[in-house]
């Protein structure tokens, strides 16, 4: 079944639609119609992380720890409108983080493992980590062009519980 937005794109395989909101969203193919081209594939690498980053902002994974909830029960626990929620539910399902049955999610075990607050083995904390690297990342183009570094981080003027967060992640 494909999302009717991009139903006339040869080069996509539907899982579900970020646009509509729908369970379905589409992905782009590996080739993108080109064998030799793989432009698409890595400009589009970077959602998966990104998803992963906003469900351990929202802390989904905790919700969801216990098993089956729905769009609206975890938007709910969350304080987040449901609408908005499915994509990213969906894009964590495509991510391997959660599982989803009908039309209720739940965790796989690597997320119950790491990105849950109750596991002891839990990360969720780095995303902070995350973010800081990953916004310091998308300034590179313009530290090399004025030879500066743009995303400085001075860890000398850190408090020691700033710096402790930022290395722990």
């Amino acid at each position: 079944m494909k999302c009717p937005r991009w139903e006339n794109e040869s080069n996509h395989e539907v899982k579900f639609c970020s646009e509509c909101g729908l369970s379905l969203i589409y992905t782009v193919a590996t080739n993108s119609g080109h064998p030799d081209n793989p432009i698409e594939r890595i400009a589009t690498a970077v959602y998966t992380p990104f998803a992963m980053l906003a469900g351990m902002q929202l802390d989904l994974f905790t919700v969801l720890k216990d098993g089956h909830k729905s769009t609206e029960q975890i938007a709910k626990m969350i304080d987040v409108n449901p609408t908005k929620l499915k994509p990213l539910l969906y894009a964590l399902v495509v991510a391997g983080l959660l599982k989803v049955d009908g039309d209720l999610f739940e965790n796989t075990e690597v997320a119950n493992c790491y990105l849950s607050r109750d596991s002891q083995s839990c990360m969720i904390d780095s995303h902070e980590l995350y973010s800081g690297l990953w916004a310091a990342t998308l300034k590179t183009a313009e530290s090399i062009k004025t030879g500066l570094p743009q995303a400085k981080f001075d860890y000398s003027s850190m408090p020691k519980d700033e710096l402790g967060q930022f290395l722990r992640g």
